[in-house]
């Protein structure tokens, strides 16, 4: 096991754990419910193939009792016995045909019986007249199962062997009822298995809708013949039997889920690693000043001076320039931005302090990303800033992005407390997110930087030239002033200025460069920076 030496460590071997548990406890629940899903497929089953087989039994009884009708007048005659062992040897769960009268059985499929078999007082008669005794062993046949005996109002019946309902059933497992609709509720007409449902449970369960239940420690299926509802099958099995198949199941799911398990911990850990690990390199960078500024000139259109340089932070490592838009959110999602953002501050101050304290006029645009108007102490670090530089608040322009800005007081608070100590602020690369100049007069910006996706339109596409031209009218009622960016034709300069923009900066003027270059370059005299 590898050694806790920090908090960092820990908290990987915490998530990590975290990751390689989830997939095994979802595994488990997953197993679960598929067990439980199953066993309540096989009740609903069970309960199904029951009432089919019992209501199959009642379509037979029907035809026998329907064929011997005709011998209403002469229920034991020679014929009507004779009727009877053909109705009897014709249908599978028909083991004798029988005509009763007042409780007693007077001939048989077997014979005419003389004296009358006694079954005693049906209990009950059900919703379509028929009555009923159950757990009846007939004289002529002591050693066969009890049967179910079923009278039709005409007074034939036949016995049937009930047990044939419950094939294929694991008695130790399982209880089934069925039961029947009498006029005074309702009556078993057979019962099968260890853990048969007492009546009470019976009454109740018959009263409900067809459908699965949990009673105790029991669970069970209830289904009902929808036809004339007369006859209904329950199936209980313990609650506990479930786990059984949960077994089943994990032992089926195991090897997937300690699969996933192992593959979302290495790549949690990786990942929580990796995070670590650029957070040193960035903070390591900083250590090592693998970090510079490039800075690309910002020029007065109508007298082609250099009023101004936007610091653009660049990275080295091991001889290769890292693009911002890799580090720069790199930097965000593991706390690290503000260590950069300070580093920006201490390398301009470095560069360009002295130039700027010769030239009264030329100012320093300095981009801030969303992360720096979060952390508390902004303004401090400001204050700090202008120290180093030995300047006022005035000879810098703070560039923040549209997307940094949420619309609340702290917000808009935060844009007066900066500009409180003479920062102008630009909302950069206009019109690439959502903000509407609404949103511009709400935050109080004194610069809007036109993007170049915008820019590059001019004098190539009219519909959108025409749109450019809009944004600008509406800036300067807006009493925001424009700077274009990414401007790279004399042309696109042109137009710009007939529009009223004075400032620009793209490839036309000059290409980010170190500050070395760019003071011989582009440091003279220029005009200064006012709203």
């Amino acid at each position: 096991m590898p050694r806790i030496n920090n908090a960092g460590n820990l908290l990987i071997l915490l998530v990590g754990a975290i990751a390689f548990l989830a997939p095994l406890f979802a595994g488990i629940w997953y197993a679960r419910d598929n067990a439980i899903s199953q066993q309540r497929e096989y009740l609903q089953s069970t309960a199904s193939s029951v009432l089919a087989r019992a209501l199959q039994i009642g379509g037979q009884h029907r035809a026998v009792v329907e064929q011997l009708s005709a011998f209403i007048d002469a229920p034991c005659s020679d014929n009507a016995l004779r009727a009877m062992r053909i109705s009897a040897l014709s249908y599978r769960y028909i083991q004798s045909a029988l005509y009763i009268r007042d409780g007693q059985v007077l001939c048989s499929s077997i014979d005419v019986h003389d004296p009358p078999f006694f079954l005693g007082s049906a209990p009950g008669r059900n919703l379509q007249g028929t009555r009923a005794w159950a757990d009846i062993t007939l004289p002529w046949a002591p050693q066969a199962q009890p049967l179910l005996i079923a009278q039709a109002d005409t007074g034939f019946g036949v016995a049937l062997d009930a047990d044939e309902v419950f094939f294929g059933i694991d008695p130790t497992q399982f209880g089934v009822v069925v039961f029947e609709r009498v006029e005074s509720g309702t009556q078993r007409l057979a019962e099968f298995g260890h853990l048969v449902p007492n009546q009470a449970l019976a009454d109740e369960i018959s009263g409900r809708t067809s459908g699965a239940f949990v009673a105790g420690d029991l669970v069970g299926h209830f289904d009902s013949d929808f036809n004339d509802f007369t006859l209904g099958a329950i199936v209980v099995t313990p609650a506990n039997t479930v786990n059984a198949g949960l077994w089943g199941q994990l032992l089926r799911v195991f090897p997937f889920t300690l699969f996933g398990s192992v593959v979302i911990f290495l790549l949690v850990t990786r990942l929580l690693s990796r995070r670590r690990s650029i957070s040193k390199d960035l903070q390591m960078a900083i250590r090592q000043h693998e970090f510079y500024l490039d800075y690309q000139p910002i020029l007065d259109i109508e007298t082609q001076r250099c009023i101004g340089a936007e610091a653009l932070l660049r990275w080295r490592r091991n001889g290769e320039v890292i693009a911002p838009d890799i580090f720069i959110p790199l930097a965000e999602s593991n706390g690290v931005m503000t260590l950069l953002t300070d580093e920006v501050f201490r390398l301009a101050a470095r560069d360009m302090s002295k130039v700027m304290q010769d030239s009264e006029d030329f100012y320093l645009s300095i981009n801030l990303s969303g992360h720096d108007l979060t952390v508390p102490g902004l303004t401090e670090r400001l204050r700090h800033m202008l120290e180093a530089f030995g300047l006022a608040g005035d000879r810098f322009m703070l560039e923040v992005t549209e997307s940094s800005f949420v619309d609340n007081e702290h917000s808009r608070e935060l844009i007066r407390e900066v500009r409180r100590l003479g920062f102008k602020v630009a909302i950069d690369d206009f019109g690439t997110g959502f903000s509407n100049f609404a949103y511009l007069q709400r935050y109080e910006f004194d610069f809007l930087k036109l993007d170049r996706l915008f820019v590059e339109t001019i004098s190539v596409d009219d519909v959108r030239s025409n749109l450019v031209f809009h944004l600008i009218e509406l800036a300067e009622k807006l009493n925001v002033q424009v700077i274009a960016e990414g401007v790279e034709e004399s042309e696109q300069a042109v137009k710009l200025l007939e529009k009223g923009v004075s400032r620009a900066q793209g490839w036309l003027y000059g290409r980010p460069c170190r500050a070395r270059r760019f003071i011989r370059d582009f440091c003279k005299p220029a005009a200064p920076l006012t709203v």
